[in-house]
């Protein structure tokens, strides 16, 4: 499975915002997540620097193709984009993209057993709920 430690973070460059960084990976079911971190990003800290590392947290979003399809995987988020998520919280994410079928089978027996620990699943699968924290 990939995880966070796989991605390839470049220079951020979105329109005529630039600074920071980012990583998009698609997965071979059609998903694809974006990361970024900035100054202008739900991100921590809030400033341009060059390495992923330099960053506790990120901002990101899932797509299928050119749709948005963040809330398709946490169905009780308020927005397109997921601000402030740690690693282990975007390696949840991650591997809950995974394993979607192709087909969009929404199947919970299918999904991977949460990694943070905030599921509310009573068989412990991920349901993305680690990304429902105030910060």
């Amino acid at each position: 499975m990939v995880t966070f430690k796989d991605l390839e973070f470049k220079p951020k460059k979105f329109g005529h915002i630039s600074g920071g960084t980012s990583a998009k990976y698609e997965f071979d079911n059609g998903y694809s997540i974006s990361i970024v971190a900035g100054e202008h990003m739900y991100s921590t800290p809030k400033k341009n620097l060059d390495d992923p590392e330099d960053y506790s947290s990120f901002e990101v979003a899932v797509f299928k193709g050119e749709e948005w399809a963040t809330k398709q995987f946490l169905p009780d988020h308020y927005d397109d984009v997921i601000g402030y998520q740690d690693r282990g919280e975007i390696n949840s994410l991650m591997l809950l993209i995974q394993s979607e079928k192709k087909d969009m089978n929404n199947n919970k027996q299918d999904r991977p057993q949460c990694g943070c620990g905030n599921t509310q699943d009573p068989n412990g699968h991920c349901d993305g709920s680690h990304s429902n924290k105030n910060k």
